[in-house]
Order: structure tokens, then C-alpha cells, then sequence
């Protein structure tokens, strides 16, 4: 019987030349697919799936950093011919200056690179996929990539578990979770999947190869991060337990709405988890809580019809009650968290824009519908680092440090963080049920769900807070 050679697969733009062709040797051919792979998961993994990582990265540019150690140990000394090579058959772009022509650098990180543009304009106009799968084969370069994350991934799991016990076992539920690759690819060719198919696919093999595992606690806003949270929702379906229990997931529905409201409502209880914004609570927070447009707002977000109800105020629908589509639920939610809750209301735009009349209108909306809760974000966002020193450490949309346009964001993620990992998890796990974070949401087996709700219920009764609506999804359903 043959032995099959050891592969790792790597996703190269359809139209690119064939790289074995390119290069003299194979293994420069290998170590320019490891790089495309390495800017593929850059862009599709963490750019597209999350908007707040690297948010200074025009989306539309398709511009993503490569970090310079990653390429070295990649492409060892050839790496700056590997990329010029790369560079010079239009294969990838360097983000330049259009009339200097200086290149961005970022300082601790490498250049920024994008598939050049002429390979995803022919993909356009044939339609259908823009990217091939081919195999990286080489040894050395097979044994690099893997070094790179299992040596790294092991060492930071390791530092966050001696931190906090906890999050240790957070992450070994984790870890044992798989995803279907099987039922991923049949839904694939059952059209089950959105497109682009290839794209899907790659970042599943990614996600089961173990090349995406990644753990970090940040200090600011006291969040887990792990390679879950950046899977998307898509493919999140398709998570199994390795037992064949099936998966639920639990999720805060308007979570920082109802966060918000909370605060406002409840400062002192929030106080207690989250003393650094003390300071906070004497000059905003405390004004807040017996204004009635602040307890309209908690109770819509505790019904969970915070959404519908914008949707309603904004004349999307006419009544409450009626249907409205997916695509309609994003963009309420684009446009309430992007000009009100974190964006900052001066200048942020030109005006005469779209984007300046658009923000101009759903300020005034919201301003109209829930005036004490805009004057308290005004309030956040107005802040001064005097009052609040760490907010230094916090980078602008346009990668500077300074005052932050987003302190809401930075406080109602720390106020949720505390919520999910002082209270919650430790009585999950005290009770014996295993779980994994997403930010907001929890997934654990099925067997476990409705203590997991009570536990949840009887948490925010004896804190003496109003609970969430919970939106319960049973994982796999459409596998069924």
C-alpha cells in the first residue's frame, strides 16, 4: 500500500501561475505557498471574521500585515527573494504611497501585502471561486509551520493557565471540540453554504489541521481570546464533541445594550466588579438611573427586542411584530454600534458624505428616542485620560494611542468580561459543567443546557440585575 507523503494544504488566488513553474526549486514554491496561506488566514480568518482586530486595515483594500518573524522563519534567508518574486509577477501588492512610494511599515510588525487586485478582478468576471487548494509538500517548510504553532501555542496555554486555573479548563473543552470536516464538504456541494465555497472550506482545514490554535487574555478588557472566536458563524454549526454529545450555544442577546442600560440602571453593583472605572461612575453612571428612556432601553434589551425595536423607530418595519430579513438585522446593528455606541460624533466623517448624513440621522433618531442614554455616551466617550489613565494604552481607529473614541466599547466589554468570568464560568465549573467562551456566549453540551440557564437565571437574581434574554441554538441541526 502507498504511503501518502505529509501535506499541509494552502490556498493560492486561482488565477496566480504556477508556482512550481516560478521557482527553480521546490522548496521556494513551498515557501511562497506558505506565505499566500499565511495572508489568506491573515484576511479571512481575522480581518473579515473580526472587525476589531487590526481595525487601522481598510476591509475594501484587502491590505493585511505579515508579521516579519513569521516570514522569516518561513522563507529562512530567502524570504525578501521569495517575496519579491511574489511582487514582481503580480502575484501580491506592498501597501505604498502613490506618490512617494514609501512603503507602510508598522513598527514590531512586517509590511503590509494583498493579493494584487488583477487576480480577484479576473475572478470576479469569471465567477464562481477565487482561490485554488494546493499542496505544501517540502519537509522543512511543513516542519517550520508547525513549529510555529505548536511550539508557541502549548507555551502561551501553559502562562494563561498558571494565571487563572479557570481558563485552563476553558480551554481544554476547547480543544477537544472538532470541527466536521465531512459535513462541512457535503454541505459544500449541496449549495447548504454560502460562497465562496473554497474560502470556507480552507478556513475549516485550517481550524482542523491546528494551524490557527491561538490563546491571549487581554488585560484591558479582561476578555479570553481564543482560534473559536474567530471561527464564523457559518462553520460554528458544524462544532462537535469528540463524545457525540451534541452542542449548544448560549448567547446574551444585545449584549452591550443591556450591558449599557445596566450600568446606568445598576452603577454601584458594576462598580464592585470593575473598580478601575470608579471614576466613571462619579461623573456619569450615578446621574443616569432614574431616567425613564434608560429603564425603556433595559427593558427592550431584556426582551431581547432591542433590534426590532430600532428597526421599527428607524420605519424599517411598520409595526412591531412584522418580519424583517437577515441582511436588515446586520445593518440596524452596523449603524447603531458604529455611529452611536463607539463612534465618535465630531468630525468623524466629511461633511457632504453619505456617511456623514447617514450618521447625522441615526444620531438624531437615537438622540430622540433615548436622550439621557446619548448624553451618557457623549459623556463616556468625552472622558479625559486624566480621569482614566489606561485609556492611553488604547489604539484609535487610525492606530494612534490617545483618547479613544470607543471607552464605551472598553468598559461594557470589561463589565461583560467580569460578568461571564467572575460569575458565571466559576459556578459553571463548580456544578461540574464544561463550556468555551465566545466573548458573550457559551457552548457546552446539550446535557448540560438547562442547568446552565438556571445557573445563569439564579446568578443575576442574587446580583439583583434583570437577566438577558438568552438565545439558545443547538449546534449541528442542519446536519441533521
Amino acid at each position: 500500500m502507498e504511503t501518502l507523503k505529509p501535506y499541509i494544504t494552502a490556498m493560492i488566488p486561482l488565477y496566480c501561475v504556477d508556482l512550481d513553474q516560478l521557482f527553480p526549486q521546490k522548496i521556494q514554491a513551498d515557501r511562497a505557498r506558505a506565505m499566500l496561506q499565511l495572508m489568506f488566514v491573515q484576511y479571512h480568518i481575522y480581518m473579515v471574521n473580526n472587525p476589531k482586530y487590526a481595525p487601522y486595515l481598510d476591509r475594501k483594500e484587502r491590505y493585511c500585515f505579515l508579521e516579519a518573524k513569521k516570514l522569516q522563519l518561513i522563507g529562512k534567508g530567502t524570504y525578501k527573494q521569495v517575496l519579491s518574486t511574489l511582487i514582481s509577477n503580480n502575484i501580491i501588492q506592498v501597501n505604498a504611497h502613490p506618490t512617494t512610494g514609501t512603503e507602510h511599515y508598522r513598527p514590531g510588525r512586517a509590511k503590509e501585502y494583498r493579493i494584487h487586485p488583477w487576480l480577484t478582478h479576473q475572478a470576479k468576471i469569471a465567477g464562481g471561486r477565487t482561490y485554488r487548494r494546493e499542496r505544501i509538500e517540502t519537509p522543512a517548510v511543513i516542519n517550520v509551520i508547525k513549529k510555529m504553532f505548536d511550539n508557541q501555542y502549548p507555551n502561551k496555554l501553559k502562562s494563561i493557565s498558571s494565571m487563572k486555573p479557570m481558563f485552563g479548563k476553558i480551554m481544554t473543552f476547547t480543544d477537544s471540540l472538532v470541527l466536521d470536516i465531512e459535513a462541512i464538504e457535503q454541505d459544500l456541494n449541496r449549495g447548504k453554504l454560502p460562497d465562496p465555497k473554497e474560502t470556507l472550506y480552507s478556513i475549516a482545514e485550517t481550524y482542523a489541521g491546528g494551524y490557527n490554535r491561538h490563546v491571549k487574555f487581554d488585560k484591558l478588557t479582561k476578555r479570553l481570546y481564543h482560534h473559536l472566536c474567530n471561527l464564523p458563524s457559518e462553520l460554528r454549526n458544524y462544532l462537535v464533541h469528540p463524545d457525540g454529545e451534541p452542542l449548544v450555544e448560549l448567547d446574551f442577546v444585545n449584549s452591550h445594550p443591556w450591558v449599557l442600560s445596566s450600568c446606568l440602571l445598576n452603577p454601584e453593583i458594576f462598580i464592585e466588579f470593575a473598580p478601575e472605572f470608579k471614576p466613571v461612575y462619579e461623573r456619569v453612571l450615578q446621574k443616569y438611573s432614574n431616567c425613564n428612556d434608560v429603564k425603556r432601553l433595559h427593558h427592550v434589551c431584556c426582551m431581547g427586542e432591542f433590534i426590532p425595536n430600532w428597526l421599527y423607530v428607524t420605519g424599517v418595519i411598520k409595526k412591531l411584530g412584522d418580519p424583517y430579513t437577515k441582511g436588515q438585522k446586520q445593518a440596524a446593528k452596523e449603524l447603531v454600534f458604529h455611529h452611536i455606541m463607539y463612534g465618535d460624533s465630531a468630525n468623524h466623517f466629511k461633511k457632504g458624505t453619505p456617511e456623514h448624513e447617514e450618521r447625522f440621522k441615526t444620531e438624531l433618531l437615537f438622540k430622540t428616542e433615548y436622550p439621557n442614554v446619548h448624553q451618557a455616551l457623549l459623556e463616556l466617550k468625552r472622558t479625559p485620560e486624566k480621569i482614566l489613565p489606561f485609556i492611553k494604552h488604547i489604539p484609535r481607529a487610525n492606530g494612534k494611542k490617545g483618547l479613544m473614541r470607543s471607552t464605551p466599547s472598553v468598559m461594557l466589554q470589561v463589565m461583560e468580561a467580569y460578568l461571564v468570568y467572575q460569575v458565571i464560568i466559576p459556578l459553571f465549573q463548580s456544578e461540574g459543567i464544561a463550556s468555551t467562551t465566545i466573548h458573550d456566549s457559551f457552548i457546552l453540551s446539550i446535557n448540560d443546557k438547562d442547568r446552565a440557564l438556571k445557573i445563569i437565571q439564579n446568578a443575576f437574581m442574587e446580583l439583583g440585575i434583570k437577566p438577558p434574554k438568552l438565545r439558545v441554538t443547538r449546534l449541528g441541526e442542519t446536519n441533521i
